[in-house]
This record gives structure tokens, sequence and C-alpha cells, in this order.
């Protein structure tokens, strides 16, 4: 889950399809937290660079003027943590946060540049298989 709301795959709790997945029981037993480390190879880092990039020129005038582009973490290691509703990406950062969101730029990209279809393969992703190993 932590890594789907840092991926804007998600973009609340509640949003979470897994099976078995209740939102409600989530905060069932308290505050929950959810901690992991997740570590990119230079490709994905690379890449994530590069379309974030591409998405930024594509913004209207008016958003690159009051927005500066902020490039993503080259971090290969970081660490997210949720805590009840609060999502945490090593300290904070934009560009921690902008590192995660490779998939985004490039989705939001494909309508207007089909040839960043072909970064696909080399941002990172998030994929869930079912028990039977059907992708969910």
């Amino acid at each position: 889950m932590p890594l789907a709301l840092a991926t804007k795959k998600i973009e609340r709790i509640a949003d979470f399809e897994w099976p078995g997945f209740l939102p409600e029981r989530f905060w069932k037993w308290g505050t929950p937290r959810v901690q992991m480390q997740v570590s990119f190879v230079d490709e994905e880092i690379d890449a994530t660079h590069e379309v974030a990039k591409q998405w930024y020129d594509a913004q209207p005038s008016e958003f690159r003027l009051k927005h500066p582009f902020i490039e993503p973490s080259s971090k290969h290691e970081t660490q997210l943590s949720l805590t009840s509703h609060y999502l945490s990406i090593g300290e904070n950062t934009p560009a921690e946060h902008f590192q995660f969101q490779g998939r985004y730029y490039a989705q939001q990209l494909q309508w207007t540049n089909p040839s960043v279809k072909s970064k696909f393969s080399k941002l990172p992703g998030i994929f869930w298989f079912d028990q039977y190993r059907n992708l969910v």
C-alpha cells in the first residue's frame, strides 16, 4: 500500500484494491504503521529523470512559471513509512517523492508523446499477482 500511494497508483487508502483487504479494518487495532526499504537501480533512476523532465517541459508555461523543476532524487535506497494516513518518503523532500513517480509521468505523456512508451520497461513499477499468478 505505501508503494501504491508513493507512485500515485492510488490516492487514498480506501482506493487500495487487494483480495481480502478491507480499508475500514486498517485502523481497527489502533494507528497502523507500515515501513519498507525500497531500492532503485541506475537504469530506473535515469529513466525517471528523463521522463520527469519531459513531463515538466510538456506543462503549460503558466505552470512552469509558478513551479520550478525539481529533479527527482537519485537515491539508490530509501525508506517508505505509512503511519495511519501519513506517507513519509525518506527525509520527505519533494525530490524523494518525485523519484517514485516515473510511471505516473510517462502515463501522462503517452497521449501526446507516444515515444515515451519505450521508457516503461526501464521505469520502476508495482505489479501485483493473485495466488494463481494472474496479473491483478
